[in-house]
């Protein structure tokens, strides 16, 4: 009874070896999972196409395959580049302050300015391509003031010229405080091989600038 019984339990351990390898070959070496699907009742089941256990596909069954991982992406779109077809990277340059504005024309006070480095790989214009953002908050100097008109002037500057965009606004106060304030943004586009971004702006009578912001983002292209 004893040999009986040993005899039982090593054929159980067996069979249990046996069917751990053969569902151990789900999924494949590759890493495909081979399946049957009935065509009349729809029912998927797996199957082990090296071992048949379970066993393959009958001619009621349609074979099918498929992975744990899908195929590979298409690659993304490639970062900015300078003309040398360096594969770059985008990157982003800020500056933050605040400034009185004491010039009454021409854009006389500097308010901020944020300095762009040159291209390591560009030997010759027009360099990186780079969008331009800057705001600020125009507000009176002091109480009492009439209301007055701030203007100012995103001026970007590189080697062999510059662009600017405008912004205006209407500032005042009274007694207690400001009447009116202005937010003014300005924003534009250029390819430079170094350079700066920098606020320019003049006021009818003194003024503040806070809250200004410059910023400078280098981009795959502009069209």
């Amino acid at each position: 009874m004893r040999k009986k019984l040993t005899l039982t339990l090593v054929g159980t351990i067996a069979a249990l070896t046996l069917g751990s390898i053969a569902w151990a070959a789900i999924p494949a070496g590759n890493g495909v999972i081979n399946g049957c699907y009935d065509k009349a009742s729809g029912a998927l089941r797996v199957t082990d196409t090296a071992t048949n256990t379970p066993k393959g596909c009958s001619n009621k069954e349609a074979a099918l395959t498929w992975s744990q991982q899908g195929p590979k992406g298409d690659p993304g779109l490639p970062g900015p580049k300078g003309d040398k077809g360096d594969p770059g990277t985008s990157h982003a340059y800020t500056t933050v302050g605040s400034g009185v504005i004491t010039a009454t024309s021409n854009f006389g006070t500097k308010i901020k300015e944020l300095g762009i480095p040159a291209c390591q790989l560009c030997f010759n214009y027009p360099g990186d391509s780079y969008v331009f953002s800057a705001k600020l908050i125009a507000r009176a100097d002091g109480l009492n003031v009439p209301p007055g008109v701030v203007r100012c002037q995103l001026l970007v500057s590189y080697a062999n010229g510059s662009s600017a965009d405008y912004a205006y606004g209407t500032v005042s106060s009274n007694g207690s405080g400001d009447v009116l304030i202005s937010t003014l943004s300005m924003q534009l586009s250029h390819q430079m091989n170094g350079g700066s971004a920098a606020i320019y702006c003049d006021a009818a009578q003194a003024a503040l600038a806070y809250d200004v912001k410059i910023t400078a983002v280098q981009v795959g292209g502009i069209n």
